[in-house]
Formats: structure tokens, C-alpha cells, sequence
């Protein structure tokens, strides 16, 4: 459980290590993803209270922190979950199989697509605006996975999702 929290700006070649503000939060086994000009802290283990899908977003430009709309399910949800941004939507896969967006117009996650083979402490990667691409990860049945599923950015699969 790290404190404080740390930013390096990298286009600056003379920068050092710079404390934010202190995030409201202590968490391990999160995504964490960029988008939108703000920081996403997305699910994990929570020190007290086990695992969690609160969402927390860093502001850099005002150096805040504040809370968004928690990931669908149950706590075990936000667990080792993968997140990365794609065009306009910031995109999370969970321990459960579901796929989740947040549009940057949006305060609800939408559940965009399922996996029956849920696979959690993995990562997504973008193939172009509407597309990304899952690596590695495991689950309890299966193991390590090396396959690598597509997934698509179109229209929802279950509607919005509170």
C-alpha cells in the first residue's frame, strides 16, 4: 500500500518525480487507464473490505481526485480487471467475462460483450478507433491463456448498465 501517489511528466527531459494529491483509496489488483485527459483507478483489493469495482479518477490539471460510476456486479468484478481507452470510450474486461464502456459524454457504464472464458490479470490493447485486443491473463479452470480474442467497439449487447 503505497503513499503518496507519483506523476512524471515525460516530455519534460529534466523532470523528477513529483507527489499528487492523495487518492482517496488504497488498492491493489486494479486497472488503471488513461482517457480523457484523467486518470482511472478502476476496481482491485481494497486494504480493508476485499475487493471492490469503485472507480476513482485523478484530475492532473486541477490535481483532485473524485469518484465515477462503479463497475457492474459484485465486488470480485473489479478484481485483476484490464482497462485501456479506444477512440471515445474507456473500455474495461472483468473477472466475470463481461466487457464494459464509458463514453466521454457518459456516467454509466454500458455492457458491451461477454466471454464465456473470463479471464482476469490481463491486458487490452487498441488495433485501431474501434477495436482492441486481449492478452494473456488466466482463470481458475483454465489456467494461462494464449489465445487473443478481438473485441469490437459497435452497439451494446445488454444496454446501459447503472
Amino acid at each position: 500500500w503505497h503513499e503518496p501517489a507519483w506523476s512524471l511528466h515525460l516530455t519534460d527531459a529534466n523532470a523528477t518525480w513529483q507527489a499528487i494529491a492523495q487518492p482517496p483509496f488504497q488498492r491493489r489488483a486494479l486497472s488503471v487507464a488513461a482517457h480523457g485527459g484523467k486518470v482511472y483507478a478502476i476496481g482491485g483489493m481494497q486494504e480493508v473490505g476485499g475487493p471492490t469495482t469503485r472507480v476513482d479518477v485523478y484530475d492532473p490539471a486541477a490535481d483532485t481526485w473524485s469518484e465515477a460510476a462503479s463497475l457492474p456486479g459484485s465486488g470480485m468484478s473489479g478484481f485483476g480487471s484490464a482497462a485501456f481507452a479506444c477512440g471515445d470510450d474507456l473500455v474495461v474486461s472483468t473477472m466475470d467475462g463481461f466487457v464494459h464502456r464509458l463514453g466521454d459524454a457518459s456516467d454509466r457504464w454500458q455492457t458491451i460483450a461477454e466471454f464465456d472464458e473470463a479471464r482476469f490479470f490481463h491486458r487490452m490493447l487498441p488495433i485501431g478507433q474501434s477495436e482492441l485486443v486481449m492478452v494473456g491473463g488466466a482463470n481458475m479452470e483454465i489456467g494461462k491463456f494464449v489465445d487473443l480474442p478481438i473485441i469490437q467497439l459497435g452497439e451494446t449487447t445488454s444496454g446501459d448498465t447503472p
